[in-house]
């Protein structure tokens, strides 16, 4: 995996046009998607054939005729990183909890990686736990309320798939002690008023970020060069990354090739 994005970086000259929206894009705010979602996740995602094929019914056959698949809202608003808005290159929109929507998955994959250069450079946050302390919200079981400190998650959002994955990956040890509290809390209807390990979760989920870049967790992982050009780590975070946010649904190689060689040249802030 690494290596095909290494490749793809080092020979990308500019991002194909299919990457690019061919026509005006408009984002539903109440049904929180943006116009155009099938197409790009069909063009810009590794899809299972299944999950492909219906995307492509969904497209041409009525709401109510369509087959249903399970897919990520943040598919849905062509943000496969679930950042929030803040004003990025084509963006035109956000959902309730401020997920922002944009043009196409390459503008969404562009602020992705500013974002993490934002982190890594100017704030020297150079490891994955720190940057995923500071990306990732962390969840309790499924049915438990969501309660997380502050200083270990504090741009985190619940309800995500991405919460839920972290939820999944807490280990053994915590699901035997919340089992019962899991069980008390579907019997009585009522979420439960607390969770514990927030930093665990976070930990999990550093842990799958830096994947293959073969450093520990607290470790430079190397994404950038002092120049701010980005390196394969930097490729290979980002489809890691991805892979928490939209799982099971996988980022194409060809769209974080693309943002790499997107990227606008980087300002080193200001001295204070």
């Amino acid at each position: 995996m690494l290596a095909q994005l290494l490749a793809l970086q080092l020979t990308w000259t500019r991002p194909v046009e299919h990457l690019r929206p061919p026509q005006p894009v408009a984002f539903n705010a109440a049904a929180g998607r943006v116009s155009n979602w099938r197409d790009s996740a069909i063009a810009t995602l590794d899809l299972r054939a299944k999950v492909a094929g219906i995307l492509r019914v969904q497209w041409h056959a009525p709401v109510s005729k369509s087959p249903h698949v399970a897919i990520a809202r943040c598919i849905r608003l062509n943000n496969y990183w679930c950042i929030k808005g803040r004003a990025w290159a084509g963006e035109i929109g956000h959902d309730h909890e401020g997920h922002a929507a944009f043009v196409s998955p390459l503008a969404g994959a562009v602020a992705a990686a500013q974002l993490l250069r934002r982190y890594y450079l100017d704030h020297h946050r150079t490891s994955a736990l720190a940057i995923v302390s500071h990306w990732a919200p962390a969840s309790c079981f499924d049915g438990i309320a969501l309660v997380v400190p502050h200083a270990d998650a504090p741009h985190g959002i619940g309800g995500t798939l991405r919460a839920r994955w972290l939820a999944r990956h807490r280990g053994a040890a915590l699901r035997r002690f919340f089992a019962p509290l899991q069980r008390r809390t579907a019997i009585s209807g009522k979420p439960a008023p607390l969770c514990a390990g927030g930093s665990v979760r976070v930990n999990a989920y550093a842990a799958a970020a830096g994947a293959h870049i073969q450093v520990a967790a607290h470790q430079d992982l190397g994404l950038f060069q002092p120049d701010g050009t980005p390196t394969a780590h930097l490729a290979q975070m980002m489809a890691n990354m991805a892979g928490v946010e939209i799982g099971p649904q996988k980022v194409g190689a060809t769209l974080i090739a693309a943002a790499l060689t997107s990227l606008p040249a980087w300002q080193p802030p200001a001295p204070h």
